[in-house]
């Protein structure tokens, strides 16, 4: 008898897992079934003339753990698929703000530990387990603050907005304040795997450029000061960010030379006391380098304005002969707007204007608490042209209305964006349509 029972209840059990297995799938798979049949995303024209965006095409992703949406919005409308992934997929950390004082080259990563005499640099695969090995750089120049002694030392950004890469080819430089003195340099890295160690052989970095920093001294009347404020790459050039007697200045250098190819500077971007408003720019910066172009674009935003609000400044810089300004544009923002991490979804330059996708925070429904940890809460469209704002739009549709979602836990705990089932926006950009305007 006690046989029969317990087979009846193993019957059961098996039967309650299996309905609560094709339950869960159920309320999984019917909306995604449901986003496959009619996945919609389009534009919300806010103000200016919509046909700036005639002969471009926007293309973009909305994805999660479960699955992705691609949209393409041209002149014809707009189109959208949704691909549902067999296995739950594991998050990109690079697309959703986790990923902080680290530099993404592919799928492998590249940390700086940074000591007094030495910066230790290693890149790794930790998906797959490759380590692509230690690159060690002891810097030159000597560290004196010119405002008397200091705990620590001072850097104008986090020291990762010191590499960039080309190709397979690593580049760093330290991001030095006002405190340093002597000069630095961009270094070509040469990493050295344990193999090579265990087999004598060695590899030194390479100097591609020398910087200066005699003029940041504080007995120097005559000097430019020099602050690193990060490195970039376009193509096979580099590009150096500075603040050079407190204005932002663009340098160029041919990486396989160290042979200057250029130089911009910026006086409406001002740092530290340089500023005539007493409102300077922040240090950190976001950047697209658009190769096809030869374009470089940067984002700048100030420390602060009068009643509360905040500058913000697109930068389009041309480098496919030196160095050349072609588009500034500048205008006010909200700070409780400002996203907090990555703030710039794409920067372009079409038809002599520049185009800005820009993450913006709003109300999250509590009242007073605006969106969070990485969750993108309106994406919004600006069009410049003269360094005024032409147009403004926004991204609408079911797969941006879920990625706003947030998680209320604990007061303590506060709101928790949910990135596993909530799709972020993963990439989006503005391109030139083809032939007729299709895209």
């Amino acid at each position: 008898m006690m046989d029969t029972i317990k087979q009846h209840l193993k019957f059961h059990l098996v039967l309650i897992v299996l309905l609560a297995i094709g339950l869960g799938s159920a309320l999984l798979y019917f909306p995604l079934q449901a986003d496959r049949e009619r996945p919609m995303v389009t534009i919300r024209h806010l103000s200016g003339d919509p046909e700036v965006l005639e002969g471009l095409v926007i293309n973009g992703t909305f994805g999660d753990s479960y699955h992705k949406t691609d949209f393409t919005i041209s002149n014809y409308g707009s189109t959208a698929s949704t691909e549902i992934y067999p296995l739950a997929r594991a998050l990109e950390p690079w697309r959703y703000g986790t990923s902080f004082f680290t530099y993404w080259m592919g799928n492998s990563q590249i940390r700086v530990q940074d000591y007094i005499d030495e910066h230790i640099i290693t890149r790794e695969d930790q998906l797959n387990g490759i380590s692509y090995g230690t690159a060690t750089i002891r810097p030159e120049m000597r560290y004196t603050p010119i405002k008397g002694a200091v705990m620590g030392r001072t850097f104008t950004n986090p020291v990762e907005y010191g590499i960039t890469h080309i190709g397979e080819s690593v580049y760093y430089i330290l991001p030095t304040t006002i405190d340093y003195t002597g000069s630095t340099s961009i270094y070509e890295l040469a990493f050295i795997t344990e193999d090579m160690v265990r087999r004598g052989e060695s590899a030194e970095n390479r100097k591609v450029a020398e910087i200066v920093l005699d003029g940041n001294a504080a007995d120097s009347s005559n000097g430019t000061t020099v602050e690193i404020i990060g490195l970039e790459a376009v193509g096979d050039q580099l590009v150096l960010i500075t603040s050079e007697n407190g204005v932002l200045t663009a340098t160029g250098y041919d990486p396989a030379t160290g042979q200057e190819l250029g130089k911009a500077t910026i006086d409406a971007v001002r740092f530290g006391e340089t500023a005539p408003s007493g409102f300077s720019y922040r240090y950190n910066y976001e950047v697209v380098a658009d190769e096809s172009a030869d374009m470089l674009h940067l984002y700048f935003i100030t420390n602060g304005r009068d009643a509360g609000l905040l500058d913000t400044t697109v930068i389009s810089l041309d480098v496919s002969d030196g160095i050349s300004l072609l588009g500034l544009s500048t205008e006010e923002m909200k700070p409780e707007r400002q996203f907090a991490t990555k703030a710039v979804a794409h920067m372009s330059w079409h038809h002599g204007r520049q185009y800005l996708i820009r993450y913006e925070a709003i109300e999250s429904g509590i009242p007073g608490v605006m969106s969070i940890h990485g969750q993108p809460h309106q994406v919004a469209i600006y069009v410049y042209e003269s360094g005024e704002r032409i147009y403004s739009g926004e991204l609408t549709g079911k797969v941006i209305g879920d990625s706003f979602q947030t998680v209320y836990q604990m007061p303590d705990r506060g709101l928790v964006g949910d990135t596993s089932s909530n799709r972020t926006l993963e990439r989006i950009d503005i391109q030139k349509a083809g032939e007729e305007g299709r895209p």
